[in-house]
């Protein structure tokens, strides 16, 4: 279907009501919560849609999830919910932003083939990730701003 070897996920807040009034009589209880959307510094009532989409904007896979669900979890499920996902694509490099970290989820992504490529965590060692992405081929103009401003990174 793609030939793509660059992926790219994200996460974006899908708010269901504002109000208080609507949230105590939506029919969503239980399904949705409050969470925290640190990009627009502010808490919204509802789900998250996780993205993993090639940099022409082609959606790879997505998932529907509580406002506060792990985003690396979430991500691992988008996996395990189609285990060919990543059996027929060897060798993808995978960009996402700062949230997706941590040991044993890198671990996974590298036991399952894939090259994960973030923005360092303050206290991190930039250096990998710069010399990371001067391996990637840079997106033809008009990739979403994701991998853009991944390619923009500027040390320090």
């Amino acid at each position: 279907m793609w030939t793509d070897d660059v992926w790219v996920a994200d996460s974006t807040p899908v708010e269901c009501a504002r109000s208080r009034e609507a949230v105590a009589r939506s029919d969503l209880a239980g399904w949705v919560e409050y969470g925290y959307c640190a990009s627009h510094s502010r808490f919204f009532w509802g789900l998250r849609l996780h993205l993993l989409a090639t940099l022409q904007r082609l959606p790879v896979g997505f998932a529907l999830a509580g406002a506060k669900a792990d985003e690396r979890q979430t991500l691992l499920g988008i996996f395990d919910t189609d285990p060919t996902l990543l059996a027929e694509h060897p060798g993808q490099t995978l960009i996402t932003d700062k949230s997706y970290f941590g040991r044993d989820f890198e671990t996974e992504l590298a036991e399952a083939g894939v090259d994960l490529l973030r923005p360092a965590r303050k206290g991190e060692a930039q250096m990998q990730m710069q010399m990371q992405m001067q391996m990637v081929p840079k997106p033809r103009q008009g990739s979403i701003h994701t991998a853009d401003a991944a390619w923009n990174t500027q040390s320090p």
